[in-house]
């Protein structure tokens, strides 16, 4: 199995106000609206409309065609239902497979009975994703009986859609992956991780990892290697988390008045590796001080910021900020706790902290690099509607 980090190539608004369903066509991208109901037909370059038609579904998701028919996957009404590609009529309602109350709304009391999302034909059956059941079902669409069905992998099983060698994409959207799968079995071939994500992580991840060695291992550095005293080194390590917190004041000030995320991520970003080496090369001096405020500084600043980007990302999505936030802290988590490990175990073999210290002062520039990759959520992001 391969792992891989997917990239946006083409973006474009929506005509209807949130789109879910996709049908990739030769002569359009066919989508299902989940609020208008609408059923469109866009141009790949220009998201020109070029065909629309009213349905009669209910919280629309998947969408297929097959036999000449369009299928659309009406969640709310609990069916699957046929129309005529032209005009949007229904021709037939059939009963969605693996209807249920949601793994995460189970226990709660009023957890509303939903059916199917994701749709994709293939050889007479339609296979639908069943967020409920949490499978694939392959539906027989003369008989609508269940021909086989298999386990799919996550929680959230949402959009399919076939592969070149006849495996079968699978979207789970509250762990952010897409997952290639053997249709007749469920065996995982592939994953795809949402981008996003992954920056997120590794932005908080390289500064959070800095600041932990640098606490843990600087004062007994400058002992070392400039005989400073274990209580001077101390007291710097407290300007170093003063700095933090005056870091974080000021910018969660400043990002209710700036309505850009980026440049939080990006400016600190660059300081920080910079501010990483000097308070390993200089000695015990006014400069090694300001360099210590400026990495404590650096070090936070970008915080306040960089938790707001999830929330800009999928606004109305609580499951997959609380996901991306969650990796944001469990991979910093991790991080800092096996950093320090690191950095004395690099010391070992070489006879010095500096290498050690020096790699995770790269590593820092992590946040940057993110801050350049991750999509502009402030005044810049696409307004009243989804891409």
């Amino acid at each position: 199995m391969t792992v891989q980090v997917a990239r946006v190539e083409e973006r474009f608004k929506s005509p209807g106000p949130q789109p879910n369903g996709l049908h990739a066509a030769n002569d359009g991208l066919w989508y299902i609206d989940q609020v208008d109901l609408k059923a469109y037909k866009l141009d790949y370059k220009t998201g020109a409309v070029l065909f629309e038609a009213q349905t009669d579904t209910e919280h629309s998701s998947g969408i297929t065609f097959g036999n000449g028919s369009m299928w659309i996957s009406s969640t709310f009404q609990l069916t699957i239902v046929e129309l005529d590609p032209t005009t949007g009529k229904t021709i037939a309602q059939h009963e969605s497979p693996g209807n249920g109350v949601v793994a995460w709304a189970a226990d709660q009391e009023n957890g509303r009975v939903t059916g199917a999302h994701g749709l994709e034909w293939k050889d007479g059956k339609v296979y639908v994703a069943a967020p409920p059941s949490q499978f694939i079902h392959v539906m027989d669409t003369e008989s609508w009986e269940e021909a086989h069905s298999f386990r799919a992998p996550g929680l959230r099983v949402h959009g399919l859609a076939w592969a070149e060698d006849g495996t079968l994409w699978v979207a789970d959207t509250s762990a952010g992956t897409i997952s290639r799968l053997d249709p007749t079995n469920g065996r995982v071939w592939e994953v795809i991780h949402a981008r996003n994500t992954l920056l997120v992580a590794a932005a908080d991840a390289g500064p959070l990892a800095l600041f932990t060695v640098s606490m843990g291992w600087l004062p007994t550095f400058y002992h070392e290697v400039h005989h400073m005293s274990l209580e001077k080194g101390g007291a710097l390590m407290g300007l170093l988390s003063l700095a933090g917190f005056f870091a974080l004041v000021l910018a969660s000030l400043l990002a209710t008045r700036i309505p850009k995320r980026r440049p939080f991520l990006i400016t600190p970003g660059i300081l920080i590796g910079f501010a990483g080496f000097a308070v390993i090369l200089l000695a015990d001096s006014v400069a090694l001080h300001i360099s210590v405020a400026v990495l404590g500084f650096a070090c936070w600043f970008y915080l306040p910021a960089l938790i707001t980007i999830p929330m800009e990302l999928y606004p109305k999505d609580p499951r997959r900020v609380s996901l991306i936030l969650a990796s944001l802290m469990s991979i910093g988590g991790i991080a800092s706790f096996v950093s320090p490990v690191i950095v004395g175990a690099i010391a070992d073999l070489t006879g010095s902290l500096a290498p050690g210290l020096s790699v995770f002062a790269v590593l820092a520039w992590s946040l940057p690099i993110a801050g350049f990759l991750l999509p502009e959520t402030g005044t810049t992001r696409i307004e009243d509607g989804a891409s």
